[in-house]
């Protein structure tokens, strides 16, 4: 069984505004994407990416829907080792 890259998006509320030079934030949009291989469910790993409006100019409205694409090209690979890993 294949390695499996899955999404996870939250909204995150601020306990205070988060000042950055475009103004402040209350919210943010983050991304955590989650990798584990089938045969060993219980282990994993956690990434996030979540661009700031205004701040990385790799942020765009649908950034969600690129997050969750780039999900599942890479799960249609169906990588089973860490050396195919590797080498992407």
């Amino acid at each position: 069984m294949p390695f499996v890259l899955t999404p996870f998006a939250r909204e995150l509320q601020f306990k205070f505004d988060a000042r950055t030079s475009p103004g402040a934030m209350k919210t943010h949009h983050a991304h955590f994407l989650r990798l584990h291989h089938t045969d060993q469910a219980g282990v994993y790993g956690w990434g996030e990416s979540s661009p700031l409006p205004g701040l990385n100019p790799d942020y765009q409205a649908d950034f969600k829907q690129t997050v969750v694409s780039f999900c599942e090209q890479f799960n249609q690979r169906n990588l089973e080792t860490e050396d195919e890993l590797a080498e992407i």
